[in-house]
């Protein structure tokens, strides 16, 4: 679970490995998100059996606002072989303020 202020930014990072190096998409509530915002990084490394080749992705989430209170992302990686895995993690977006989601604090009338 990854939480936000809201009005804040953050970015949520997603890595996967394999030959041919995979392709990382993202997803918020099961609709796939376009490419503004998506910083992909590409690096190598190596197994002893192959030379394996690792991605990261990274997705950036800037100026959240309280429309999008919770919403599941998912990071899925696809490399035309084998299964797709994926990652989801539930984004919650807190209040600024007990008043502007509509609750007193503490103490007051």
């Amino acid at each position: 679970m990854a939480t936000i202020s809201e009005g804040a930014s953050d970015a949520l990072m997603c890595t996967a490995t394999g030959v041919p190096a995979p392709t990382i998409s993202w997803f918020r509530n099961g609709v796939l998100l376009n490419d503004d915002g998506v910083t992909l990084v590409i690096t190598s490394s190596t197994d002893a059996s192959m030379s394996l080749l690792s991605v990261t992705s990274t997705l950036n989430v800037t100026s959240v606002m309280r429309e999008s209170t919770f919403a599941t992302i998912t990071c899925t990686a696809s490399n035309g072989v084998g299964a797709n895995p994926s990652d989801s993690t539930q984004l919650i977006v807190l209040c600024k303020s007990l008043s502007e989601c509509g609750m007193n604090e503490i103490g007051s009338d």
